[in-house]
């Protein structure tokens, strides 16, 4: 693993300094603790967490409307170390993933940014029955990283001073029990050097107008996950949602619809391994209300639903949604989703979206 860290650090590295304009390396010290977040977690938090974070970045260079938008925002990729203070059960996170950075405010030497980031993440301790039976946050060393944070930042020069907020939340999506993931709340003090000359000319944002639109669309999404721990069998999941969209400002759109789901792993669970055959009670069906960001042909977005129906999931009657979109045309777009129960996944879905009919509303100054 150590030697692993030193390469990707070096490659980091070069992959900085070869020249990107207004491209900035920076270094981030954070410190902070684990949240447990459920009552059979306490006993996992012993000592406070640290992480040291290496990250590389360059302005977006206004090539498209949503880069102005954004205020001219960052995109990079980071990597991080983070002893989550408990070395012996929740060991220490390794993880590498992109980001972006969206300025809150008009910009000036000081900046205030919300920090979102979305990758891998290595997991030197999980779960095990006889050698680590009190850690049920993780089942497998192999999860996906999350990591969100508001900072406030002030240039000088070359150089930029941070500090501020953040959350790392780290999960396999139920793909291998237990998995109730780990979420680690950090104070963190940054320090970024910029590449290129000063001299060169940044990016001048410019706020073009943009056009209003609506839209009805269908998905249908596939996945999987585990139902047991003690059996390690994995059962799919299939999703069939209904959507109504649209665009209310040149960055958000708000979405509301509705679910069915059918969740073999919830049930098997419950009855023992019993089979159940397809049928209206072992279905869960909900509505939602979700917000996207969109950057271009794709989109970020969060949603909350409320159960109508639960199946057989024993998880409480209210449901989220993170994920992005990727428009591949007018009519298909792809989605890859994580849903949850608060802070505890569900499953990782994967689907395939098609509008039915999408009308303009008008063009915005």
């Amino acid at each position: 693993m150590k030697s692993a860290l030193l390469t990707l650090m070096t490659w980091l590295l070069c992959f900085a300094l070869s020249g990107q304009k207004d491209s900035w390396i920076s270094v981030r010290g954070s410190t902070g603790a684990f949240l447990p977040h459920r009552i059979s977690l306490p006993q996992l938090l012993t000592d406070k967490a640290s992480a040291f974070e290496l990250k590389y970045s360059r302005t977006v260079d206004g090539s498209e409307a949503w880069h102005h938008y954004f205020k001219g925002p960052r995109k990079g990729i980071g990597f991080f170390v983070m002893d989550m203070g408990n070395p012996e059960e929740l060991g220490n996170i390794y993880s590498v993933y992109p980001f972006v950075d969206l300025p809150l405010d008009k910009g000036g030497s000081g900046r205030v940014l919300l920090h979102m980031g979305v990758g891998l993440a290595y997991l030197n301790k999980k779960y095990d029955y006889d050698e680590n039976f009190f850690n049920k946050a993780i089942g497998s060393h192999i999860n996906y990283g999350i990591v969100l944070g508001l900072n406030y930042e002030y240039a000088v020069k070359r150089f930029r001073f941070g500090t501020g907020l953040s959350i790392t939340h780290a999960s396999n999506a139920a793909i291998q029990l237990p998995n109730l993931g780990v979420n680690v709340a950090s104070l963190d003090f940054s320090l970024a050097y910029r590449l290129n000359d000063l001299q060169e000319e940044t990016l001048e944002v410019i706020i073009p107008a943009w056009t209003g639109q609506s839209e009805f669309s269908v998905m249908t999404s596939f996945g999987f996950r585990e139902s047991s721990s003690i059996t390690r069998e994995k059962h799919g999941v299939q999703e069939l949602r209904g959507m109504y969209s649209r665009k209310f400002s040149s960055k958000s759109s708000y979405r509301l619809g509705a679910d069915l789901i059918h969740n073999r792993a919830s049930y098997q669970n419950l009855t023992g391994g019993s089979e159940q055959e397809f049928a209206m009670d072992v279905l869960q069906s909900g509505i939602f209300l979700g917000i996207t960001l969109d950057f271009g042909n794709a989109s970020m977005y969060f949603n909350n639903g409320v159960y109508l129906t639960q199946g057989f999931q024993e998880e409480g009657a209210i449901y989220h949604r993170f994920g992005g979109l990727w428009k591949v045309n007018d009519r298909f777009t792809l989605d890859l989703c994580l849903k949850t129960h608060f802070a505890k996944a569900d499953y990782l879905a994967f689907g395939i979206g098609y509008s039915l009919a999408s009308n303009k509303i008008g063009t915005n100054e």
